[in-house]
């Protein structure tokens, strides 16, 4: 995704990093990176994530060195024709705001907070190409001290604080826009709302609950989920109650809820990958949950580990010979849904057995019991030969004794 930098003066306070603009998603993210350091000690005073986005890009969050005021900034992927027009109503106050321009794309300002409440804010514009653009944000904000404990209620939802969520005071908003999105193996329950929170971690987690309409399934998990613009992230389960949905949150983001009732995907391509096999193994949903990736062989599981960077899971089939074997795999996304696959693949082990031969053959007074080796490791093999009768009793074990080459050798005297 493309990343672009935008520097403020020292009334704006800060510098704005834009990420995923151009990516053509309808929901981006915004990251606000205060320059400003606390004490001297290099520590950040405050990190910010916030903003859902529509054609016309809005995002509203607090702004971190001036307590009291909320950021607020309009942007197209184009130029704006004119000073896009932004009209705020809060606590039954209504206004336009006035917007100062970062650039021809993006203009930003600061809403003064008097008190908590809850609000509208409508942003219209033009582009260069003469397109309409317009976006409409409900949000609801409210003041938290230090170490105090509340609930933000707003129409479309509600945040539950606890007394160590926050061990500084901030303003905490919660918004959502008109349009929604749809997400690949998710079915999303709930609209997309945008929690920013006034520091970059909760000490404890938060929790965010909605209400949602009569849900067919009862039985379905439902699970907590961060919309990236590039990517959705999976927070963990959601609890149900009647039609509410509820959900912890630690961070700012635009969270989601949402049911997975797709299985992971085993892919039946297989790949070397030094002494491992990798099966590629990808969930769109809630992802793959790495603590249930499973290979067995014959019902013997096989050290396995699951790279969720290459979406692989790596098998080391350690001590089996050269051959083809089928392995069974097993593994379940981070909502329950399970799959299950057996795949075919040849391995190269790092040794084999390929010939045992004995001779002189008839023998009167002794034989000699040669094995013959093949892969990496067979230089360094530590053997034995073990004779039984035909009722399968040991009669003798043998040492088996390097003589070069992968060849070993044991002598029976008879």
């Amino acid at each position: 995704p493309s990343v672009e930098y935008l520097y403020l003066n020292d009334k704006q306070a800060g510098n704005l990093l834009i990420k995923n603009y151009g990516t053509g998603n309808t929901y981006e993210n915004l990251v606000l990176v205060p320059m400003l350091l606390t004490s001297g000690n290099y520590t950040k005073m405050n990190y910010i994530f916030s903003g859902t986005f529509d054609d016309l890009k809005v995002a509203l969050f607090p702004n971190p060195v001036f307590e009291n005021q909320l950021h607020i900034l309009i942007r197209t992927a184009d130029k704006f024709a004119a000073t896009p027009k932004v009209q705020m109503t809060y606590n039954g106050q209504q206004g336009y705001l006035v917007m100062n321009p970062v650039n021809d794309s993006t203009f930003i300002t600061n809403y003064e907070l008097k008190g908590s409440g809850e609000g509208v804010l409508e942003a219209y514009g033009t582009n260069t190409n003469g397109i309409i653009l317009s976006n409409i944000l409900k949000f609801s904000a409210v003041y938290y001290p230090p170490k105090s404990q509340g609930q933000l209620t707003a129409s479309f939802g509600k945040l539950s604080v606890s007394d160590k969520a926050m061990e500084k005071g901030g303003w905490i908003v919660l918004s959502t826009g008109q349009t929604q999105t749809s997400y690949p193996g998710l079915e999303r329950l709930s609209p997309c709302i945008s929690v920013a929170l006034p520091m970059e971690k909760t000490s404890v987690p938060v929790q965010l609950s909605v209400d949602v309409p009569p849900m067919l399934n009862s039985t379905s998990r439902i699970g907590v989920f961060a919309d990236q613009g590039d990517r959705v992230d999976f927070l963990g389960t959601a609890s149900r109650q009647g039609n509410s949905l509820s959900g912890e949150v630690s961070r700012s983001g635009n969270i989601f809820f949402a049911t997975d009732q797709i299985p992971p995907v085993i892919n039946s391509e297989v790949k070397k990958r030094g002494n491992t096999v990798a099966i590629g193994i990808t969930d769109l949903g809630s992802g793959v949950d790495p603590a249930t990736v499973q290979v067995s062989y014959r019902g013997q599981v096989l050290p396995s580990q699951y790279d969720s960077t290459s979406h692989q899971v790596l098998v080391s089939p350690g001590s089996l010979p050269d051959g083809t074997y089928e392995f069974d795999f097993k593994a379940a996304d981070r909502l329950g849904n399970t799959a299950q696959a057996r795949v075919s693949t040849a391995w190269a082990g790092n040794f084999g057995l390929s010939q045992v031969i004995a001779f002189p053959n008839p023998a009167t007074t002794m034989t000699k019991i040669r094995c013959a080796f093949t892969g990496a490791g067979a230089a360094q093999i530590s053997g034995k030969v073990t004779i039984t009768d035909g009722s399968g009793d040991t009669v003798v074990i043998l040492p088996l004794q390097g003589t070069g080459g992968g060849m070993y050798d044991a002598i029976w005297n008879l």
